[in-house]
């Protein structure tokens, strides 16, 4: 997917993809796939109200904490510009409930997040 448009609409965020198509995105938990093992694929959009300034090889923890028994499988970024920096130039960290989500910048320059979108599964509801 080369690029991700966002826009906010009836209180969702929605995007459209430069393969066509769409998906609503939302700020509150969704149930959106199943993960190979059969379980719920759940997926949240975070919004930075101040964007995530994160410098180049640096991590910086983004106040977002992980719920019960959750477990990321996926994590994309959305700069101020709405261009989707993807989890390959962005790279979330953290694997323990209660723990903060970190995201380090492997791109060469400093970059101003303003979306997280997490997919993840649960081991408890």
């Amino acid at each position: 997917m080369a690029w991700k448009n966002v826009q906010y609409q009836n209180g969702k965020y929605r995007t459209s993809e430069g393969g066509g198509g769409g998906h609503t995105y939302s700020t509150t938990e969704q149930v959106i796939a199943t993960w190979i093992d059969g379980s719920d694929i759940y997926e949240r959009t975070f919004v930075f109200d101040t964007p995530l300034s994160v410098a180049y090889n640096t991590w910086v923890d983004t106040g977002v904490v992980l719920g019960d028994g959750w477990k990321i499988i996926h994590a994309d970024f959305i700069d101020i510009y709405n261009a989707n920096l993807g989890a390959m130039n962005v790279t979330p960290y953290s694997s323990f409930t209660g723990n903060p989500v970190g995201v380090m910048n492997l791109r060469d320059a400093t970059i101003s997040l303003k979306y997280m979108i997490l997919q993840y599964t649960k081991t408890t509801d």
